[in-house]
Order: C-alpha cells, then sequence, then structure tokens
C-alpha cells in the first residue's frame, strides 16, 4: 500500500470517528477527528474564561493560565483570545520537547 493510500484509510478511519495508531520504530502517534477532540476537550476540560466589559471593550482571561486579551468588540476579544492560546500551546509544546530530551538539553539551550 502507498504511503498517500495509507495516509487517506487514517483520515478516513478519523472521519468515522475512529482513532488510527501510527507507529515508527518505537514512536507513535494517533490521528483523530479534530471537531470530536475539541467536543472531547471542551467537555472534559472546560476553560472557564472570564470576559469582562471593560473602558468601552472586553476583555478575556482564564483564571490559573497566563493569558489575556482585550478587543474592542466581544468577538475581537474572543479572537485575540484565540491567538494568544495558540502561542501559549506552541510555547509548551516547546518546553515539552525541551523537557522531552532531559535536563542537560534545558541547561544547555
Amino acid at each position: 500500500m502507498t504511503a498517500s493510500a495509507k495516509l487517506k484509510e487514517l483520515l478516513d478511519a478519523a472521519e468515522r470517528g475512529r482513532s488510527a495508531a501510527v507507529r515508527h520504530g518505537v514512536q507513535s502517534a494517533v490521528v483523530v477527528d479534530g471537531e470530536r477532540l475539541r467536543r472531547i476537550l471542551a467537555r472534559g476540560c472546560p476553560s472557564n474564561a472570564q470576559v469582562v466589559a471593560e473602558d468601552g471593550g472586553w476583555s478575556v482571561f482564564i483564571p490559573g493560565l497566563p493569558v489575556a486579551a482585550d478587543g474592542r468588540t466581544f468577538d475581537e476579544a474572543i479572537d485575540e483570545m484565540i491567538d494568544t492560546l495558540r502561542e501559549y500551546a506552541a510555547d509548551w509544546q516547546d518546553h515539552l520537547l525541551d523537557a522531552a530530551r532531559g535536563p542537560a538539553a534545558v541547561v544547555a539551550a
């Protein structure tokens, strides 16, 4: 089976609601439908985001996380928070990659 045919099979399985594991040596990854994952995470990990109208605009923050966003409109504030959370997640991904390499990699960085 070609790699593109295998990828199509994985994506089709995810679209049908099934998870599919991919292994390469000792490493593995799982392909899941993004919308289904979002719903599961929203149920299991509610954000408890707080939205406040202030100074003619809107502010959004999530208690316990070092993230906040502002906008002139509610939608602008939410869009800004989404961008902020994406940056926060990318920073965490970098942090976790460093942690996976061990303490020496973090010290050397």
